[in-house]
Order: C-alpha cells, then sequence, then structure tokens
C-alpha cells in the first residue's frame, strides 16, 4: 500500500474541500486504484465532479502526472487507467480547457 498526495487546482479545490488530499491505494499503485481510492475517502464530494458512468469524466477535468496529461503517461499498449503511480508522482487534477 502507498500513499499518494493529489492536488486539486482552481474551483475544484471547494468541490473537494481541499486543496491536497493523501489517499492510501492498494497494489497495484494504478491510476484505476487512485480513483477508487479517492471515490471512497470523498465519497460523492469526488463522484458527482469528477467521474462519469464510473469513468474519469475527461470532458471536465485533466489528471496529470509529473505535469503531462494522463493519456500521455500510458505507454504502448496500456490504458490511461493502468498507468502505475509511485509516492513521488506529482498527481493534480486540472479544469480542462482550450483555446486557440
Amino acid at each position: 500500500m502507498q500513499t499518494i498526495s493529489v492536488n486539486f487546482l482552481g474551483h475544484l479545490a471547494r468541490h473537494i474541500g481541499s486543496r491536497v488530499v493523501d489517499v492510501a491505494i492498494d497494489d497495484p499503485p494504478t491510476v484505476a486504484n487512485l480513483l477508487s481510492a479517492l471515490q471512497a475517502r470523498l465519497g460523492s464530494k469526488f463522484s458527482d465532479n469528477f467521474m462519469k458512468d464510473g469513468e474519469l469524466e475527461q470532458e471536465l477535468v485533466v489528471l496529470l502526472i509529473n505535469g503531462l496529461n494522463l493519456k500521455q503517461c500510458a505507454k504502448d499498449g496500456q490504458g490511461p487507467l493502468d498507468v502505475h503511480l509511485k509516492e513521488s508522482d506529482d498527481i493534480t487534477f486540472i479544469v480542462q480547457f482550450g483555446g486557440g
């Protein structure tokens, strides 16, 4: 079991009630297990604002791992939810944005 610190930026922190949340995640330390641990710890505050149909709501929020979008962290043949995490990783949720 590992403890991961998760940062919530902007108005996302208001949904959670904190800018940083520490969660213990089961082995293997994957994004899927992190999301499950956040749902267990934060309940509807997390599920209602960050999840849709059991998946991360990527239309509204972006999960960054060490500054990279979750989609960029997946290796060949690996799904984003299978990305392995380390306690030292910088995990941050930000609001989805666009421009041009």
